[in-house]
């Protein structure tokens, strides 16, 4: 295979068969993220597939309980899975501190209302958004591609009743 382009490709390959007692799993989690965001658009299914599948027998991530629902989602985007981006984006929303991790967060609203858009639901994806918006997000403030998806479902979605 190709060398590793970054830390975080360094770290997860250098780490992969050996998990080291010293390397913190926030740490790990931070580089499957940019991983993740490096790779999804870049990658074909059957690419993301083969890389989301290894990273899952990772022995770091293995040992980390919280990884494994944020592996099953990032392999859902790769795959082009709505129905399964959807799902896992909408699981770990219904835990999630909206000012925990502003980067994660916006990751898990955006791949829900992607998921429900792709499904045919704006209706759907302008609930993820009214649910799961942080409190200091308007729709002229959220990154290029919330805003897109907002407008997306705004178009789409059915005028409200009554």
């Amino acid at each position: 295979g190709a060398a590793p382009a970054n830390d975080d490709e360094a770290l997860l390959a250098s780490s992969a068969a050996d998990c080291p007692v010293a390397l913190p799993a926030a740490r790990l989690r931070d580089a499957v993220l940019t991983v993740a965001e490096r790779t999804a658009a870049t990658l074909s299914a059957a690419e993301n597939a083969r890389l989301w599948r290894a990273l899952s027998s990772h022995a770091c991530l293995r040992e980390d309980p919280e990884a494994a629902p944020w592996l099953q989602l990032h392999a859902a985007i790769g795959a082009r899975d709505a129905a399964a981006m959807r799902a896992q984006a909408q699981a770990l929303l219904a835990t999630w501190r909206a000012d925990s991790d502003p980067r994660r967060h916006g990751l898990l609203v955006a791949t829900a209302m992607l998921g429900a858009l792709a499904s045919g639901d704006a209706a759907g994806a302008m609930s993820v958004w009214h649910a799961h918006r942080a409190p200091d997000w308007r729709a002229d403030s959220v990154n290029v591609h919330l805003r897109l998806l907002l407008a997306t479902a705004l178009y789409r979605a059915p005028p409200p009743r009554g």
